[in-house]
């Protein structure tokens, strides 16, 4: 039982760890080449619709 909470708490960590990273890559480079979000935040939806399209593709 405890191997498992500390294991899930690993995992919750390494996730939260995983996005603060992202988040500071995607902004150091935003500023790096002063981007508009608007362009940014169009190919974040590209990225995530296609994950999406992939994901249906697996459960047919």
């Amino acid at each position: 039982m405890e191997f498992s909470i500390i294991s899930s708490l690993y995992q919750l960590f390494f996730l939260f760890l995983i996005v603060f990273v992202i988040v500071w890559i995607y902004r150091f480079f935003s500023q790096k080449f002063n981007k508009k979000h608007d362009e940014t935040i169009k190919m974040l939806q590209k990225v995530v619709d296609l994950l999406e399209e992939q994901n249906k593709k697996k459960k047919e």
